[in-house]
């Protein structure tokens, strides 16, 4: 058994494998519900950092999905049983990355207005200098 936490690999999940979630993740309790309305009610919501073992591999249209059963003595969800979808486990990728985006675009934004602060008062003071320079007076001197 082995314990993946960051950037899992869907496709080489294996039965036996832990895995401990970096997300809130919904766990299923059936792959093909025969009442769809019922099964949704039921979803049970794995929160981070909880860990599962693999007890079944399946898949629904061409998505791994894997039977689980939660570990995580300190889960209320301990010893529940259900399908996780594999696109959930990908999940926390997209909102790190898209975390990593805005985080890379603040940083840029504000440098970019410090930038255009600088240059304001540099441009203002330069204006300063000029009108002093410009009445006869010398700032610096």
């Amino acid at each position: 058994m082995k314990v993946q936490k960051e950037n899992v690999d869907i496709n080489k999940i294996a039965v036996g494998d832990e895995i401990t979630t970096e997300t809130i993740i919904p766990l299923m309790p059936v792959l093909w519900p025969e009442k769809a309305v019922e099964a949704l009610l039921k979803i049970v919501y794995l929160d981070k950092n909880i860990t599962f073992v693999v007890n079944r591999l399946d898949s629904k249209q061409q998505i791994p999905w894997f039977y689980v059963q939660v570990l995580s003595s300190h889960s209320d969800s301990f010893g529940e049983l259900g399908w996780i979808n594999g696109l959930a486990l990908l999940r926390k990728d997209d909102e790190e990355n898209k975390n990593n985006k805005n985080n890379e675009e603040t940083e840029k934004t504000n440098k970019e207005a410090t930038e255009t602060e600088k240059n304001n008062k540099e441009g203002k003071t330069k204006s300063l200098q000029q009108l002093l320079e410009t009445i006869g007076l010398n700032p610096l001197g």
